[in-house]
């Protein structure tokens, strides 16, 4: 008797692997549901405990050694019954032909009687294994035909027990070629259903965490390079124990964003670049109500967005409100005289740019036409949207690297579900964050980027 374990995720995979392992005569022992919730994670697997005897599992493992790989396949994911069937009729014919030993397995061997057959009707054992095992893509009738004795040969011999064992072989055989054909057709489904992440090498018990950072919009190629440092790090112990696994996880995310950390830095000059759409104007209105009410800094506001219809009057209006300088610039000789103006007399200017696509070489013109001289010290944001595609959002980037943007200040929070693309675009950027707007209030809903933002948004772990 042969007892083992088998995990996976739900009760199904479980017994497939059981099937698959020991067969159709397999024995529950007992079956245990490991499901529990520690820390971040929440996942769980069924552990099934099966028997089988040595008998069984040997006269399973002598038809599958003679089936070859896709025809293995395919008897693999038959039903039971049908699995049955066809190895009681295998080890049945094997018994007539090799007499072998009553017990099957064990290889014994006695000695073959002498057949009143002629030597040209006998059919070679190789030969009919090779048949038997060539099952997969061919029709049905075609196969059934090679394995059916000649008309004329039955009728020169009686019936006879080897005949009519013969013809049972042949219609458990057909049966199952059926189910095998209707099984395969028109499907390429896996006999067995994989854990999340097998595709990329990744253990079972990393599986949870690559769901869940799946499922929080991570790029699949951070998830790999975080789960396999996981698991070289991690031992087996300790990758079982997934409230472990999702501390470390957490701490190499902690670890790995990088954010700006001030509202001001050494520059005065803030530029805001942006495709449209992205809030960028929007951004500059609630950072500069920040740095007013709660810094108590003077603040200018400038506007360079002469193309968008009453982009500048909106501007304005905050400004007014704000009780704050505002001027509208139209090109970069402009800047040095506004800065001349103002510069000892505020903490920040902050200039809004148009929402371009810097799709062709006359925007990114029009662009450089309005920045300032490189005599001018700026710090240069992108402001990019939570809910833009990562392709898009990785697209801008590269177009917007004309303005030498230094940090990225993402907007739209409130809109998206999944803000794995926060981890996502600093990464691939190599650009810190600056800010996140969490709506449309002002100044309310922004605040300075930090880390431990940025994992209580991947993981969900406060409601805001």
């Amino acid at each position: 008797m042969q007892v083992k374990k088998f995990e996976a995720k739900t009760m199904k995979d479980a017994l497939q692997m059981v099937k698959e392992a020991l067969g159709p005569e397999a024995i529950i022992l007992s079956a245990k549901d490991n499901k529990k919730s520690f820390g971040l994670a929440g996942g769980g697997s069924i552990e099934i405990t099966a028997a089988i005897s040595e008998k069984s599992l040997s006269k399973k493992q002598y038809v599958e050694n003679r089936l070859q790989p896709k025809a293995k396949e395919q008897f693999r994911t038959q039903s039971a019954k049908s699995q049955r069937a066809y190895i009681e009729s295998s080890i049945t014919r094997r018994q007539r032909n090799s007499q072998l030993d009553p017990r099957i397995g064990t290889g014994a061997v006695a000695q073959r009687p002498m057949t009143t057959r002629r030597y040209i009707d006998i059919d070679d054992e190789d030969e009919i294994s090779t048949k038997t095992s060539a099952l997969s893509g061919r029709r049905v009738d075609d196969l059934l035909n090679e394995f059916v004795i000649p008309q004329a040969t039955i009728q020169e011999e009686k019936p006879r027990d080897e005949v009519t064992s013969l013809r049972r072989e042949v219609h458990a055989l057909r049966d199952l070629l059926s189910q095998m054909q209707n099984s395969s057709a028109g499907t390429n489904r896996p006999a067995m259903t994989q854990h999340p992440g097998a595709e990329y090498g990744l253990p079972f018990e990393l599986s949870a965490n690559f769901e869940k950072l799946s499922a929080a919009g991570m790029d699949p190629k951070y998830i790999i390079e975080i789960l396999e440092k996981a698991n070289s790090e991690l031992t087996l112990v300790e990758k079982k124990r997934k409230s472990l696994v999702d501390a470390w996880v957490a701490r190499y995310i902690l670890n790995n964003t990088h954010v700006s950390g001030e509202w001001l830095k050494n520059q005065k000059v803030h530029l805001f670049f942006g495709p449209s759409g992205q809030g960028k104007t929007s951004a500059l209105v609630k950072i500069a109500t920040q740095l007013v009410i709660y810094e108590r800094k003077k603040v200018v506001i400038l506007s360079a967005d002469t193309f968008k219809v009453g982009a500048t009057d909106q501007l304005k209006t905050y400004a007014q409100i704000l009780n704050v300088p505002f001027e509208i610039v139209r090109h970069s000789i402009e800047f040095s005289q506004i800065i001349n103006k103002y510069a000892g007399h505020v903490d920040a200017i902050l200039v809004d740019y148009p929402g371009m696509a810097l799709r062709d070489i006359q925007e990114i013109d029009q662009l450089r036409s309005i920045l300032p001289t490189k005599e001018i010290g700026t710090h240069n944001h992108l402001v990019l949207s939570c809910s833009s595609k990562d392709q898009d959002a990785y697209e801008a980037c590269n177009r917007y690297q004309v303005a030498n943007f230094e940090d990225i200040i993402v907007t739209k929070i409130d809109e998206s579900y999944a803000h794995g693309f926060l981890f996502n675009i600093q990464k691939k950027t190599e650009k810190p964050l600056y800010a996140f707007g969490l709506g449309t209030k002002i100044p309310e809903d922004i605040e300075l980027a930090t880390r431990e933002r940025v994992l209580d948004l991947i993981y969900k772990i406060t409601k805001r």
